[in-house]
């Protein structure tokens, strides 16, 4: 094998160890940290500071600034999340994701393998899930710096290749060219961690110096914003402002030290000159040079974050700017929640397929007085409307179980799949609520094409149960998402009601068939309408049900 192959295989093998380390150590955190991811963000509160701090320290736990922007995104897009919350998680994920490369600037290689064969063992071997999930983290960590100092290695020869040596020498003459670079390389490879690690890779071997290094790593924050603007195609306003945000964020603060460049002190750049005396060792001879790159990156993320941070809402009217128009309510048959980017952190992705059946359960719901109108007043009749509606159930359903059934590989813990399985069930109850408000429709329907008359007491009989139907899905959504069992014993009180209010009145409509107050055709109608509003109360109280009995379906 000749020279040139076998340094193009070790610059390709080492750089795939690289990416795929870097991906499984993010993976096996995200997995790890799921649920105190949910409840972290549940707790954010207005205060700007904790947004920051919640961003940073997230990114810090999961080491991808791109998995917590496309969250936030998500988030945003679902409406868990405010604009500016999300940008102040943002504005903070851009300073957790220098950890990366600090933890590179250490001199780990060395102990690569330690950490390969260590949680190597614990992945496959460990009888408990978070000891499995915790070692495939350190796994990918060991292949991280395996890959980087293979890749390190295989770099040697580009200190004196003539094409790579000019071209440096370019961007260390002409830094715009390298911000350049630097950004372009990002959009290719979607993650600044990995583009970082090999200017830092590049910059121990000496191919380039720190004045060419100091403006790719600038290019490589604002190549980064690609994934968050990827994420935000076809999502609401406020998820597209959100991801201009990071982008806005990493151009204006770019734009901003690269006018330092041309501020001398000490013959360097101010900014390299000012890294230069925080940091051990002499950059300008080539002395610890992967450390000054990694605080560069990191100075520069939290000066730019201690700018914006006061100027938060001019930043968010700029984006609101740049992307005009009202931010419209997510309707129809699409999603409302789930984002399928989430489906390897169980515990989130279990979550917003919660909040997906909610979403769908106050559609169901609306349609049980809208199917029931036109008893009451023919002009409010509207078959359609509630044919829409019933479709719209069915696709979500649809989309819900094809979410949940993707959770499935994902390795759920034992309580996330006894939540799991209710969702199954939950999601199926719905999707019956919007098939007997639709029957109900039609026999309504049924009812005005006849003319069939209804006498005041029959119609007063269906308002009463209607409106203890109504009640009754009202205390156990309220008892399911609220996670409160006082609420889901009031569900049961009044389905045990709905219960006798339908034996009673279809005993009293049979007398009022006897007494030829109503004839046989309302009848029948009318025992119809009682038995699907009945069943309707059985699958809506299965979500005071599911909280008064999480295996109610084991």
């Amino acid at each position: 094998m000749t020279s040139a192959l076998q340094i193009a295989f070790q610059t390709v093998g080492g750089f795939v160890l690289f990416l795929y380390g870097m991906q499984a150590m993010s993976s096996g955190l995200q997995k790890l940290a799921g649920k105190k991811l949910k409840e972290i963000l549940a707790a954010l509160t207005k205060n700007r500071l904790i947004g920051v701090a919640v961003g940073a320290g997230i990114t810090g736990i999961v080491q991808s600034s791109s998995a917590v922007t496309v969250m936030a995104v998500g988030f945003v897009n679902a409406g868990l999340l405010s604009l500016k919350k999300g940008v102040s998680i943002v504005l903070g994920a851009n300073i957790g994701t220098t950890v990366t490369a600090q933890l590179i600037a250490f001199d780990i290689a060395k102990y690569a393998l330690f950490f390969i064969a260590v949680g190597g063992l614990l992945h496959l071997f460990a009888p408990r899930k978070n000891w499995q999930l915790a070692g495939f983290s350190a796994f990918g960590f060991g292949l991280l710096f395996l890959g980087l100092n293979t890749m390190t290695g295989a770099f040697a020869f580009l200190k004196t290749e003539p094409f790579f040596h000019n071209l440096f020498v370019l961007f260390s003459q002409n830094p715009f060219l390298a911000v350049l670079g630097g950004c372009l390389l990002t959009f290719i490879l979607q993650s600044s961690s990995a583009t970082i690690g090999i200017t830092q890779a590049l910059a121990l071997v000496g191919a380039i110096d720190f004045t060419a290094a100091v403006p790719l790593v600038f290019g490589e924050n604002i190549g980064t914003t690609i994934t968050a603007q990827l994420a935000s195609i076809g999502a609401s306003r406020n998820a597209r402002r959100l991801a201009w945000s990071h982008t806005m964020f990493n151009v204006l603060g770019t734009i901003l030290f690269m006018a330092f460049f041309f501020v001398r002190c000490e013959g360097a750049p101010i900014y390299l000159w000012l890294i230069d005396k925080i940091t051990p060792g002499n950059v300008f001879a080539g002395v610890n040079i992967s450390r000054h790159i990694a605080n560069a990156h990191s100075l520069f993320n939290i000066i730019n974050v201690l700018i914006f941070l006061p100027l938060l809402n001019a930043l968010v009217w700029l984006v609101s700017w740049l992307v005009p128009g009202k931010d419209e309510e997510i309707i129809g048959s699409e999603p409302k929640f789930i984002d399928k980017r989430f489906a390897n952190i169980p515990s989130i992705a279990l979550d917003q397929a919660e909040k997906e059946i909610l979403h769908m359960m106050s559609i169901a719901r609306s349609m049980v007085p809208l199917a029931l109108q036109g008893l009451f007043d023919k002009t409010g009749h509207d078959v359609a409307k509630v044919q829409t509606l019933e479709n719209v159930t069915d696709e979500l359903q649809a989309e819900v179980i094809e979410f949940l059934v993707s959770l499935e590989s994902s390795g759920l813990s034992h309580s996330e799949a006894v939540h799991h399985n209710c969702l199954l069930h939950l999601v199926n109850d719905v999707e019956k609520i919007a098939d007997y408000a639709l029957n109900i429709v039609y026999l309504v329907d049924n009812s005005l094409a006849n003319d069939v008359k209804y006498s005041t007491r029959a119609l007063d009989e269906i308002r009463i149960m209607a409106g203890d139907v109504d009640q009754e899905c009202a205390l156990s959504v309220k008892a399911f998402a609220e996670n409160n069992m006082r609420l889901a014993d009031d569900a049961f009180q009044v389905e045990g009601r709905i219960d006798q209010e339908k034996d009673d009145f279809r005993k009293n409509h049979l007398e009022r068939l006897k007494s030829k107050e109503c004839n046989l055709n309302a009848a029948a109608i009318f025992n119809d309408i009682v038995n699907n509003l009945e069943r309707i109360s059985d699958h809506a109280v299965k979500f005071a049900k599911w909280r008064e009995n999480p295996y109610l379906y084991q």
